[in-house]
């Protein structure tokens, strides 16, 4: 689709995102450490379960080379982040349509649904609904957490594509505990919250502007603040 609709030129810059990756070491410790303690080691302490703490991590680094190139980030982010998002974001805004975008990418995940046991999918309708329409939720608010990450890294798509592996592999530190109510519950909570908090940091931009100036050198400086962020 990059082909055509931007031709050589949008596939050079495609690939160029590719290999961004002299981002700051602010951002891979985000995607190594604050993921992983954002959605296990922070909700595991909360609900008061230790006992399996730390249990998957001597096989966690194969989990995460696996989940990379086969569980989706690798596969899904230069359709996602690559070619949708920026996209989105000028048309809609970055942060109706990094909303929007998560919806999609919820949707993408439907037939998945259909698997019993699937992110707490039941059998029958109401179960397939109910935890599809949770799903959907968390993408959006994950949506907004990647455009953020995207916008502030100059659209590195090495760096998102390590962040959507680091969500899909954090639960195998605790496979006893990540696939339980309680951990989806404080998940989700903490999710909100770390999304929430971009939101108003940012103003509502995700670093939108940020990302223009970076991408774009002719356009005007944005607000000293979004510079920060």
């Amino acid at each position: 689709m990059t082909a055509a609709i931007d031709g050589r030129a949008g596939i050079g810059k495609l690939l160029r995102r590719y290999i961004r990756w002299r981002v700051g070491a602010f951002w891979y410790l985000l995607v190594f450490v604050g993921i992983p303690l954002l959605l296990v080691l922070v909700p595991m302490l909360m609900a008061g379960s230790i006992s399996a703490l730390l249990s998957g991590l001597p096989l966690y680094p194969i989990t995460y080379i696996g989940v990379f190139f086969l569980g989706g980030p690798f596969l899904e982010e230069p359709g996602w982040r690559g070619f949708a998002l920026p996209r989105l974001q000028q048309r809609l805004g970055p942060l109706r349509g990094s909303l929007l975008l998560g919806v999609l990418w919820g949707f993408w995940h439907l037939p998945l649904f259909f698997i019993p046991g699937y992110n707490g999918a039941g059998s029958g309708f109401v179960g397939i609904s109910t935890a599809m329409l949770t799903f959907i939720v968390a993408t959006s608010a994950l949506s907004i957490v990647f455009a953020w990450v995207s916008n502030r890294t100059g659209g590195s798509l090495f760096l998102v594509m390590l962040l959507h592996a680091s969500i899909n592999s954090s639960g195998s530190l605790a496979p006893a505990f990540a696939n339980t109510l309680v951990n989806q519950i404080m998940t989700y909570i903490i999710l909100f919250v770390f999304t929430l908090i971009i939101i108003i940091a940012t103003r509502g931009r995700l670093s939108y502007d940020r990302y223009l100036r970076e991408t774009e050198p002719s356009l005007p400086d944005s607000p000293a603040l979004d510079r920060l962020i």
